[in-house]
């Protein structure tokens, strides 16, 4: 059901992520959540969205063997795998670099593809039947070499983040196995108010907390809390997270599925009553009425089927809707 501390318009996680036609809560007791350690953070705020819930965390940082869940794996709702930046794109990898050696940085994505496959390989296939969600990383906000260089560039790190992020959709193209893109959630929310690269390396690529404030407060010059000093909207794109696994989740379990669409005609597919103000309006359809059209004709093409419930006499909205849509 909607949640009212949710319901703040387009701010709203709900918003990408609409609940008001959920018949009833998901069934979600246990979540495992496996990779950095920012994924603990998501473990322990789990219960936000799905109350009552309980999710374990394993440490999953480097490539090698993936440690066994706490609990046996029949007993998750589903897997969130969260892989860490900066195991794949170190900044001792490429830090140091010269511009003008493009090979060199060529080099160093070839290594992270690597180690990014290396991990995927040892974390996908071990949760048969259980769906998992693996999240992409997030996008540095900017190239700090300048705004002027190359976009498409390896060396631009927004442009090397880019290609790691494709590596990981490409790899994600098997059953129970699907991405969580919270690079779009980032993108959704707005990156200046969640990414911590504007204080941490591009290849740390997690959100912003205050975790290692405490070492600085005591120095000559210590700093505001990040928090403090900046608006800060990281508790917005961790319930962000979950409510856009949980709705994955709705949709693969087929819950709250709907088969079919019933509108009405006037004030809904056209502005006004077009048996009496007719087509000639330029404005007839433009704007919010064509967005609606365009999403019924989104949902027809999902398979879901389109009805008409109106007083209009038919015969005269046939001959009438081909020039009103």
């Amino acid at each position: 059901m909607a949640d009212p501390t949710m319901s703040r318009g387009n701010h709203s996680p709900a918003f990408y992520a609409p609940d008001e036609l959920a018949a009833g809560p998901l069934n979600v007791a246990h979540v495992l959540v496996i990779g950095s350690a920012q994924g603990l953070t998501l473990a322990q705020l789990v219960a936000n969205v799905f109350p009552g819930a309980h999710a374990d965390h394993i440490l999953f940082d480097r490539p090698g063997d993936l440690p066994s869940p706490p609990r046996p794996i029949e007993d998750y709702a589903f897997v969130l795998v969260m892989l860490p930046l900066r195991t794949i794109m170190p900044e001792t990898l490429f830090l140091g670099l010269n511009w003008h050696d493009v090979d060199g940085y060529r080099q160093c994505l070839g290594q992270s593809v690597q180690r990014l496959r290396a991990m995927l390989a040892a974390v996908l296939g071990k949760q048969p039947g259980i769906p998992t969600f693996v999240t992409d990383f997030l996008v540095p906000q900017a190239n700090a070499a300048g705004r002027l260089l190359p976009r498409n560039d390896i060396r631009n790190p927004v442009a090397y983040v880019r290609e790691l992020n494709a590596v990981i959709a490409d790899h994600l193209m098997r059953d129970d196995c699907h991405l969580l893109s919270i690079d779009d959630i980032a993108g959704r929310i707005g990156r200046r108010f969640i990414q911590d690269d504007i204080v941490n390396t591009d290849s740390n690529g997690a959100f912003i907390s205050d975790w290692n404030w405490a070492q600085d407060r005591d120095g000559p010059h210590p700093p505001m809390p990040l928090a403090q000093a900046n608006e800060v909207r990281s508790d917005d794109f961790v319930r962000a997270i979950w409510t856009e696994a949980g709705a994955m989740l709705r949709t693969l379990i087929a819950q709250d599925r709907v088969s079919l669409v019933i509108c009405d005609l006037d004030n809904i597919l056209w502005r006004g009553v077009i048996a009496q103000e007719g087509t000639d309006s330029p404005t007839l359809i433009e704007g919010w009425p064509l967005g609606v059209i365009e999403a019924l004709d989104t949902l027809r093409r999902r398979g879901i089927l389109l009805a008409i419930a109106s007083t209009n006499d038919e015969d005269m909205i046939r001959s009438l809707s081909p020039a009103a849509v």
